[in-house]
């Protein structure tokens, strides 16, 4: 057998890091971006269906989960309200009891003049229902009265500091 007659030092080496191999332009076609695809929309479950029975009857239960960030066991989440009239972001709760009406009752009145999350001496609150209802100084007292007896307005015991019903000022 003859031998192979190749010089190597006449043939081009690879260098040590490698090919570079430079494209001549993009081969592949550029695609169109997908959009964000969305988890089917569950069907509501039981707990969400009874919050929101429970919004229609005490519309403040919604700030208290937001403030709160509640959320139920089986998803994770916060409840979602089953209605479709779900009031705007930020939105106050009690926006319609806020009209000067007469015949309000005095829930009502004291959800209008009263801030859930805060308490009041009973000089404060009786101040407050002069300034929301505009009545004088005896008839607020009445109504300081009436809120209390009613259960409106509850007092801490051996302090003179009052709340409103259901809220935790503290």
């Amino acid at each position: 057998m003859g031998s192979l007659s190749v010089n190597i030092s006449k043939v081009k080496r690879i260098p040590p890091g490698g090919l570079r191999i430079t494209p001549q332009g993009n081969r592949e076609p550029e695609l169109p971006k997908r959009a964000k695809i969305l988890p089917p929309e569950l069907p509501f479950t039981d707990q969400e269906q009874t919050f929101t029975r429970m919004l229609k009857k005490e519309p403040l239960l919604e700030r208290l989960v937001n403030n709160l960030d509640l959320v139920t066991e089986e998803t994770g989440e916060q409840p979602r309200r089953t209605d479709t009239e779900a009031p705007a972001p930020g939105s106050d709760p009690q926006a319609e009891l806020r009209n000067t009406k007469p015949g309000r009752t005095l829930r009502e009145i004291a959800l209008t003049i009263l801030d859930p999350l805060t308490s009041y001496s009973r000089e404060e609150i009786i101040g407050k229902i002069r300034q929301g209802t505009g009545v004088n100084q005896e008839r607020a007292e009445n109504g300081f009265n009436l809120m209390l007896e009613a259960g409106e307005v509850e007092e801490v015991p051996g302090q003179d500091i009052y709340y409103l019903r259901g809220s935790s000022p503290f």
